[in-house]
């Protein structure tokens, strides 16, 4: 699970670790509805060996009920993009949401589509999900 999280983290974050710069980049990493204190600090130092960053780590906040998709009991994660972009100042440049709660997007003809991970290409913003899939959630694969 934590491969699969720091593979999202990879591609969103790219960019930053091919930047020269004299000080290391800034990254915030926002909780979202509750995170386990030990999954922040993993990633949390995750991010700075991996990618030589700064990572400062912002209160949590509570997940936003306009992101919650009822139907299928999750929230959609472009709709947590807009509340990071709203809510964390502008003074950081590049904002990581971590939550532990299941997220999805739209892809394709699928509305609500289950994903461990979204960001914006050429933005300062992604989410990405903990949550481990259950074997009774699992999909079998094609």
């Amino acid at each position: 699970m934590i491969r699969r999280f720091f593979l999202l983290l990879l591609m969103g974050l790219s960019q930053l670790a091919s930047a020269e710069k004299e000080d290391p980049a800034l990254i915030a990493l926002q909780p979202l509805g509750g995170v386990k204190a030990e999954r922040i600090e993993v990633v949390k130092h995750g991010l700075e060996d991996a990618f030589g960053v700064k990572v400062i780590v912002l209160e949590n906040r509570p997940l936003p009920k306009s992101a919650w998709y009822a139907p299928r009991s999750r929230y959609r994660a472009d709709d947590l993009l807009e509340h990071l972009r709203e809510v964390v100042p502008a003074k950081h440049p590049v904002v990581i949401g971590i939550t532990e709660k299941d997220i999805s997007t739209t892809k394709d003809e699928h509305i609500d589509w289950g994903i461990f991970g979204l960001g914006e290409v050429d933005g300062r913003a992604c989410v990405v999900s903990t949550l481990e899939p259950s074997a009774s959630r699992a999909r079998p694969r094609a």
